[in-house]
């Protein structure tokens, strides 16, 4: 097995900061070898995949998790194919594949109310929640909420050396949100996310 290449238009580098037409280099086995970008514009190499979009880690969807989640294949399915890398229960749980389950409870407080899960919306792909958040105000911004649905989540739980940003030596999975609208970060109604490599995570 070769080590693999993901370009696109846009990425979210760690620390919130967005970069332009970046290159993510992979392992064999899923780990970021190396990030770069390049403002001045991409030029082709052998074995480069394009993916037109914003690239970020699996999103993780912790906070305030709900006391009455019962995980079901189903209900995972939905918030996996929704983006969601791990996500918080009430108790400790395993699943065979993607997302990662994790017990987490109400200390960990949320920073936005977009970030709680709970009461009638604990159903609803953290993903999910962010775009229905955006399509009622305009005080807040994508970019922003993305990193607190990653690196910040992934640093409240102790586990930002894993998960949650795209950095060398980290095996998060790489996503691509496709069709937004690069302009303005905003969605639109083609927005669709695809999924490039899952993630590895260890407990």
């Amino acid at each position: 097995m070769r080590s693999r290449m993901f370009a696109s238009h846009f990425i979210l580098l760690p620390g919130g900061n967005v970069g332009k037409w970046p290159i993510i280099q992979l392992s064999p086995q899923g780990a970021i070898e190396k990030v770069e970008v390049h403002p001045e514009g991409l030029r082709e190499r052998p074995g480069l995949e394009l993916h037109g979009g914003l690239l970020i880690p699996g999103l993780l969807d912790i906070c305030l998790a709900d006391q009455q989640i019962i995980p079901e294949p189903r209900y995972l399915n939905m918030h996996y194919a929704w983006g969601t890398a791990l996500l918080g229960t009430n108790n400790y749980q395993t699943s065979e594949r993607p997302p990662a389950l994790i017990k987490t409870n109400d200390s960990i407080a949320a920073p936005h109310k977009v970030l709680d899960r709970c009461g009638n919306n604990h159903e609803m792909p953290i993903l999910e929640r962010i775009k229905k958040h955006l399509s009622l105000t305009a005080t807040d911004n994508l970019i922003e909420l993305l990193y607190l649905a990653t690196e910040w989540s992934a640093s409240s739980i102790h586990m930002s050396h894993q998960i949650g940003l795209l950095d060398e030596g980290r095996t998060p999975g790489v996503i691509v949100i496709q069709n937004l609208d690069l302009t303005t970060f905003s969605f639109t109604p083609q927005t669709r996310i695809k999924w490039l490599i899952s993630p590895s995570i260890k407990f």
